[in-house]
C-alpha cells in the first residue's frame, strides 16, 4: 500500500520537474534571443529622449562617467554632451534615485547658460495614479527653465519658500526626481567649472 502511494507521488512529481525545466529552457532560449532587440530599443529610446530635450542638436557624444562623478552624483547613468553644427550647446544627464517603488529614471537636458531646458521621466515602477504622476506636466513644468542655482528642495505645496513642489502623496517620487536633478547639476557644475 505504501508502495503504490510513494509511487503515485513520484510520477507527479518528476512530471513536474520535467515540466519546470522544459519551460525554464524556453523562457532561457526567449531571453537569449531578445536580450539584444530589448537593449536596441532602450537605447533607441534614450536618444529620443535627448533630441526630444535638445531638439537644437544634431549630434550627442557620451562622456564617460569616471569614480569621481559617481561620489559626487551616485545616481547618475550617463552624460552626453549636445552639439549643433559642431558647437557645444549644453548637456544630457540620465540619472535615476530612489523613489517609493524603486528607481524614478529621468533625463535632464541643461543648457550653457545653467538653465534646466527639459526632463523627461523615464518609465518606473511607482504607484500609478500617485507617484506616477512625477512624470506630468504639473510636476515638470515649474521646473523647466530654473537655473541649476535654484533650490532643488521638496517643499510641500503649502509653503512659500522656494524649492521644487511635492506631488501629493508622492513625497518619495517628488523626491527621487529632485535628488535627479541634483546628480546632474552637481556634473554639469563639474564640467563646466561652476562651484556648487
Amino acid at each position: 500500500m505504501q508502495d503504490k502511494r510513494k509511487n503515485g507521488l513520484v510520477y507527479p512529481l518528476f512530471a513536474l520537474v520535467v515540466i519546470a525545466l522544459i519551460m525554464g529552457a524556453i523562457l532561457g532560449l526567449t531571453n537569449f534571443a531578445t536580450a539584444d532587440i530589448i537593449q536596441e530599443q532602450i537605447l533607441q529610446k534614450a536618444q529620443e529622449s535627448r533630441q526630444k530635450i535638445f531638439p537644437e542638436a544634431d549630434s550627442f557624444t557620451e562622456i564617460q562617467l569616471e569614480e569621481r562623478h559617481q561620489n559626487l552624483a551616485p545616481g547618475l547613468e550617463s552624460v552626453f554632451s549636445a552639439q549643433s553644427q559642431g558647437e557645444l550647446v549644453g548637456y544630457v544627464f540620465t540619472a535615476a534615485n530612489k523613489g517609493y517603488a524603486g528607481d524614478v529614471p529621468a533625463v535632464i537636458g541643461i543648457n550653457l547658460d545653467g538653465k534646466i531646458i527639459g526632463i523627461e521621466v523615464q518609465d518606473n515602477k511607482e504607484t500609478p495614479g500617485l507617484g506616477t504622476k512625477v512624470a506630468l506636466p504639473d510636476f515638470l513644468d515649474p521646473i523647466i527653465g530654473t537655473s541649476v542655482d535654484d533650490s532643488m528642495e521638496i517643499v510641500k505645496s503649502y509653503e512659500t519658500k522656494p524649492g521644487i513642489s511635492a506631488v501629493t502623496g508622492a513625497t518619495f517620487s517628488s523626491a527621487a526626481i529632485a535628488a535627479d536633478l541634483k546628480d546632474a547639476r552637481a556634473v554639469f557644475n563639474e564640467l563646466t567649472g561652476e562651484e556648487q
